[in-house]
């Protein structure tokens, strides 16, 4: 009778303790899948946070180059200004603006050959304008 209850007890306590490991695996499992779920949740976030800086980064993107092309235009048109006044009246000198030209060309870090093609002329007369415009001023 004694080794029964042993037997018995010893039955219990392995049914107490597969039951246990049991509920331990269940509540393991749901935690597993709620920190699967807050991944997934952060990885959405993260990927969002991506898209909304890629989109930022295209239109800083646009806005420096509409800002680049603006300041193109303004010098293409101060530069078009003195050939528009000199087909009106010849008989004003345009060097002087020629002068103030390359100093604001100057100014935007533009070199020898730069100024040359953007004004059109060869890079020995925009050598000599570099150098009387200097004197000028």
């Amino acid at each position: 009778m004694g080794l029964y209850n042993l037997t018995h007890l010893l039955f219990i306590i392995i049914f107490l303790l597969f039951g246990a490991t049991l509920f331990k695996v269940v509540v393991l499992t749901k935690s597993r899948h709620l920190l699967l779920q807050k991944l997934n949740d952060a990885n959405d976030f993260v990927d969002q946070i991506k898209e909304e800086y890629r989109i930022s980064q295209e239109k800083n993107a646009k806005i420096k180059n509409f800002k680049e092309s603006l300041a193109i235009a303004e010098l293409t048109t101060r530069l078009q200004e003195p050939q528009l006044s000199a087909e009106q009246s010849s008989s004003e000198s345009l060097t002087p603006e020629k002068y103030r030209l390359v100093n604001t060309l100057i100014q935007k870090s533009m070199g020898l050959d730069e100024i040359a093609s953007f004004l059109r002329i060869s890079t020995y007369e925009a050598k000599q304008i570099i150098t009387l415009s200097k004197l000028a001023t």
